[in-house]
């Protein structure tokens, strides 16, 4: 596949971060056009993963493109690719039947910045090298972390399935204008209900493991109802 970000080591504090490490053959879709120009150069080129740099989190991505005149150019890129894409509007789907560990499909992330042209590399006139500036990516879906409180498993038995449903809609289509710094979401085929499909069976006791969930950005208020299965 071409979506291999992986999850970084977090201390699983609540509120701490978590990182998030490129891995090799992650893939991007790139958009630039001159600053002076309406039209884009190029659109949805996919750049992919040449190098690390100090750390896991920070990577240099090749493509070739066409030939970029000097001057002061707009980039957009989401990761990972689009499922589907019209000019500037990309789309993905959060299903509802997930596997119930880090999905990087899943991990939809966007970036924007204004800078200079790209450059060639010197290996090779058919390929560029992104000089500057950087793209800091955000993302755009939520993850929910998912464990029983320590000594809470009173079955004492392992998880193969879990059927969640929840107060608000969390999966579904969404679309997106890569151009919209606002990150204005159409969503469809919306569900509030999730299943988590496990390859083995898991305690998810506190120390044991946990589940994570790609879901929505929402805010959840009411209950949250789970059905585990063994």
């Amino acid at each position: 596949g071409s979506t291999r970000t992986s999850l970084g080591e977090g201390s699983g504090a609540a509120g701490s971060e978590q990182e998030i490490r490129w891995e090799v053959g992650d893939r991007l879709a790139v958009w630039a056009k001159s600053e002076q120009a309406s039209a884009y150069l190029f659109e949805a080129t996919t750049f992919e993963l040449a190098t690390y740099n100090a750390t896991y989190s920070s990577a240099d991505f090749l493509a070739t493109v066409p030939a970029m005149e000097r001057g002061s150019y707009r980039y957009e890129a989401v990761y990972p690719e689009p499922e589907t894409r019209t000019g500037t509007q990309v789309s993905y789907t959060l299903p509802a039947t997930q596997s119930g560990v880090y999905d990087p499909s899943l991990d939809v992330m966007w970036a924007a910045t204004s800078g200079d042209a790209l450059q060639p590399n010197t290996g090779s006139e058919s390929l560029v090298q992104w000089q500057s500036p950087e793209l800091n990516f955000s993302h755009l879906m939520h993850m929910v972390r998912i464990r029983i409180p320590e000594g809470k498993n009173l079955l004492g038995l392992g998880i193969q399935r879990l059927d969640i449903t929840f107060p608000q809609e969390v999966v579904g289509k969404v679309t997106f204008d890569v151009t919209d710094p606002e990150h204005t979401m159409r969503w469809s085929d919306l569900s509030n209900k999730v299943t988590v499909e496990l390859a083995e069976e898991k305690l998810l006791d506190a120390g044991e493991g946990y589940l994570w969930l790609h879901v929505k950005p929402t805010e959840l208020n009411g209950e949250i109802r789970f059905v585990a299965y063994n």
